[in-house]
């Protein structure tokens, strides 16, 4: 080598040698910021540290955030959903083959899976290099989340996990996996080649030529822009399912608090807070609504056909019901005006009223609650909103999930309840792998692509511009109907805490809980009548319990599926009319439970 060229290779070398050395003071001094930043729980400075290490990519720098997440107690909600959406969120390939070893490595600890739920958001190519190890050495619960998320990596590395295990699995392996695998398949290529073999065949043969340049289920970022309703933006998995949904009979009851025509008292007056049924007849959803006088006077008549009842919010209160009180309180209301020893909607009688006062509840009965519980334990699914956990949930589970309590100036009891206010909501942590958060937390984006190769690792080492930042503290809102009853769950081994605030743990004095669900009896939803067992609780895992992020085998998870379900959710449907990603996590919640149901109870 002549004297010149061997003097710039070593300048070469050095000047890289610089440039790395530069790299890693760079990555320890964000590694120390993040540590204190962690320690005084400050979101501001833990977004801009992590950020920062997000720009600098790499092993280490994704090693400086993994390090706090074992460490973190519940208390530090904020700053865990912080820790883990920067996690998730870098974009170079030498982190997110990192991120993958990690996650195997780790995975019976809770928070890995919501480490893999928040990749979703990420739109990297090199996602497919994480999914891939999680594909292939995961437990099964994170294989069908990383088979989902394959559907939206269009890149050559991503069909390459994907038919490596579909090969693993071959004609006797999981059914529910190799269909994800197969659909996810056809979401890429846009192709549909029947089965294992044909689909290994097709890619042997046509590898060389890339992925087609034309998607084929997965739909692209515009059709998610235009999206008004959640089941426009599904993940092409959850897209077959729902498609499911649509062709095979339903059997879906909204039970609505409107009443009768034909009745003396109050006919046609409309006591529902919400109308569920708005939301499902938008979606396409076949349903039935029925009066719920008409169910009570004949439960059985509705429920022998239900494998799904959703019950509409709606105005339990004794009330008068006389002419004059009526007229006294709509024209109070028509004015603003205090309404009686309540206001908003639990309002009472006008305490000036000049007539006998004619009270009445429209209350559900305790024996028509019994029968809807003995209907879960065959396998039901039961949601219910708002003021349905005082008329219907703990009436019929009152030692698993009750409405918190206030004792007034005399010690009278009463239920809690929630001022007007919205609130900054998180997943359960450790819980969101369970298919009833599938898609709940995900903002529509288009798939990842393959990378420039003119660019190298460039193109991927930063944050993507045009989306929010991962390491932003949690932002998705719910708002809160006033005189909301706040839920206390009683059996913490028994319920499931889907969703949860630390602002309204702050208002209801110490649970804040927003979406709640556990399992009743031991029946078999496609057999409906057979092997219930009218008092047990299935244990669902709790916020933070013994089985939060539980690695479960695939036996486990079929045997999960017997008995029915109940899920709780505070406030509803027609409160949820914020931003388009706030909207769609009630939306999501409910069509995974529809979903959920429908699986289940087909034969």
């Amino acid at each position: 080598m002549r004297s010149g060229a061997r003097s710039s290779a070593i300048a070469l070398a050095l000047c890289g040698a610089l440039v790395a050395a530069a790299g890693a003071a760079d990555v320890k001094q964000l590694s120390g910021n993040l540590k204190r930043a962690v320690g005084a729980q400050n979101a501001e400075q833990i977004q801009q540290a992590v950020e920062g290490l997000l720009d600098a990519g790499g092993r280490d720098a994704l090693e400086a955030v993994l390090e706090h997440l074992p460490k973190l107690t519940r208390a530090s909600g904020t700053t865990y959903w912080q820790l883990v959406g920067g996690a998730a969120g870098f974009r170079d390939r030498a982190a997110l083959e990192a991120l993958g070893d990690y996650v195997v490595k780790q995975k019976n600890a809770p928070f890995v899976r919501d480490l893999l739920f928040a990749l979703e958001n990420n739109t990297s190519p090199h996602t497919a290099r994480a999914l891939a190890k999680v594909l292939e050495k995961g437990p099964y619960d994170l294989q069908l989340m990383a088979a989902d998320q394959l559907a939206r990596v269009r890149t050559v590395e991503g069909v390459d996990a994907l038919i490596a295990q579909l090969k693993k699995e071959g004609d006797k392996g999981d059914p529910e996996l190799r269909r994800r695998l197969m659909t996810s398949l056809q979401a890429i290529t846009g192709e549909n080649m029947g089965d294992s073999l044909n689909w290994i065949g097709w890619w042997e043969a046509n590898r060389a030529k890339g992925v087609p340049a034309k998607a084929g289920e997965g739909g692209d970022g515009d059709d998610h822009a235009r999206a008004g309703l959640a089941s426009q933006t599904l993940d092409p998995n959850r897209k077959r399912e729902f498609e499911s949904l649509q062709r095979n009979p339903n059997r879906i009851l909204v039970i609505s608090s409107k009443r009768p025509d034909d009745v003396a008292k109050s006919p046609g007056h409309d006591y529902n807070y919400d109308h569920m049924e708005a939301v499902l007849q938008q979606m396409d959803i076949a349903h039935t609504v029925v009066l719920k006088e008409h169910f009570e006077k004949d439960p059985d008549k509705y429920l022998k056909d239900a494998w799904t009842i959703l019950v509409n919010c709606n105005n339990i209160q004794n009330q008068c019901v006389c002419k004059e009180c009526s007229r006294l309180l709509t024209e109070r209301k028509r004015q603003g005006a205090n309404i009686g020893p309540t206001t908003n909607r639990l309002y009472g009688c006008p305490p000036d009223c000049p007539q006998g006062h004619d009270q009445v509840s429209f209350r559900m009965s305790k024996e028509t609650v019994e029968r809807l519980k003995k209907w879960v334990g065959e396998g039901g699914y039961l949601f219910t909103e708002d003021w349905g956990i005082v008329e219907v949930v703990e009436v019929g589970w009152p030692t698993v999930v009750k409405s918190s309590e206030k004792t007034d100036a005399q010690g009278g009891k009463s239920v809690g309840t929630i001022a007007a206010m919205d609130v900054t909501i998180m997943p359960g942590r450790g819980l969101t792998s369970l298919p009833l958060l599938r898609g709940v937390f995900t903002r529509p984006r288009p798939p990842a692509v393959e990378p420039d190769p003119n660019a190298g690792d460039a193109g991927t080492k930063t944050r993507d511009p045009g989306a929010p930042s991962p390491a932003a503290p949690p932002s998705h809102r719910w708002k809160i109907d006033d005189e909301s009853p706040s839920i206390k769950v009683v059996d913490q081994g028994a319920v499931t805490v889907l969703m949860e605030s630390e602002d309204l743990q702050k208002a209801a004095g110490g649970d804040g809980s927003v979406a709640v669900t556990f399992r009743y009896g031991t029946g078999s939803p496609r057999k409906q009548g057979e092997g219930a067992a009218p008092d047990r609780v299935r244990t669902g895992g709790g916020a933070g319990g013994a089985d939060a992020g539980k690695s479960r085998g695939r036996g486990e998870w079929a045997e999960e599926q017997r008995g029915g379900r109940v899920l709780h959710v505070m406030s509803h449907f027609g409160k949820q009319q914020g931003s388009r990603d706030d909207t769609f996590v009630l939306q999501n919640l409910i069509l995974n439970f529809i979903m959920e149901s429908n699986r289940l109870h087909m034969p």
